[in-house]
């Protein structure tokens, strides 16, 4: 589907622009069928996965929902799970927020990411090494701590399991731990309520004995 640098306020937008493309398709009569499938076809896609179904379309699906279409159905009638959620996205810049608000139909729920039987209706993030972009004396220098006072936060904090701020990366055969900008306001917030040196004395790595 296309991608447009001013996402529309409602996914529904975008369906009603691609049906009406597919409309004027139809009403040609040499129309290539390819050019009628590579419109229609994403766009069934998207609003099965949206209903819970992980089945491509088949060909004679396709060629009702073209007849539905001639007839003038309208759209929400042909993507009953589409019509269903609406995406409000916020914020400007590089960083784009998408809210899934519940409309009527269909249940929309979040759940975390590998949940057996659910479907993906947003997208998810891509660059990794863009996002988790410090590395632990980058971060330490950052929020005013040593290395060595490092370890003791990050024990501290539990911050090796929150996926928002800490991620450990494979690059080749290689692996590398790496944190996110908002790991930030997370440990300032930490030190101002806990001093480090407390911190220290209770998360500090401890010698070996023998």
């Amino acid at each position: 589907m296309p991608i447009s640098a001013q996402p529309p306020i409602e996914l529904t937008a975008l369906f009603e622009a691609e049906l009406g493309e597919v409309a004027k398709l139809l009403k040609q009569p040499t129309r290539p069928r390819v050019d009628v499938d590579a419109r229609l076809r994403p766009l069934a896609i998207v609003d099965a996965t949206i209903r819970g179904e992980k089945s491509q379309p088949s060909t004679s699906e396709l060629r009702k929902m073209e007849k539905r279409i001639t007839t003038k159905k309208k759209w929400r009638d042909l993507f009953p799970g589409v019509s269903s959620i609406e995406i409000s996205p916020t914020g400007e810049g590089p960083m784009l927020s998408l809210r899934l608000t519940k409309k009527e139909g269909i249940p929309v729920a979040p759940v975390p990411l590998g949940t057996p039987g659910a479907s993906v209706v947003a997208v998810k993030r891509v660059d990794e090494l863009g996002f988790y972009n410090l590395g632990a004396r980058e971060l330490a220098k950052q929020v005013g701590v040593s290395v060595n006072q490092w370890v003791a936060v990050v024990r501290h904090l539990k911050l090796d399991k929150n996926a928002d701020c800490f991620k450990e990366l494979t690059i080749g055969k290689s692996k590398f731990k790496r944190y996110s900008q908002k790991a930030i306001p997370v440990i300032k917030s930490a030190l101002a309520e806990t001093p480090i040196a407390e911190i220290w004395a209770k998360h500090r790595p401890r010698k070996a004995t023998t």
